[in-house]
């Protein structure tokens, strides 16, 4: 009941957002979302929560800190 509940509080806490791209960029994203078996959306808001949130890395930055 409590997963149920928290589920339901974070439904509520979503916003719409339209935004326009290149027609080459969408394809990318909708490319690379099928790689991963998921809807395109859900990966533009996965990639967005973790450039809020600091943990979306420069490709150079990840290969530093996986060479340390």
């Amino acid at each position: 009941d409590t997963l149920v509940e928290a589920a339901k509080l974070t439904a509520a806490k979503t916003e719409r957002m339209n935004i326009r791209m290149s027609k080459a960029d969408m394809e990318s994203l909708r490319l690379a979302a099928s790689r991963e078996g998921i809807p395109y959306q859900s990966l533009v808001t996965s990639i967005l929560h973790k450039y809020t949130n600091g943990l979306l890395l420069e490709i150079n930055e990840a290969r530093r800190l996986l060479n340390r």
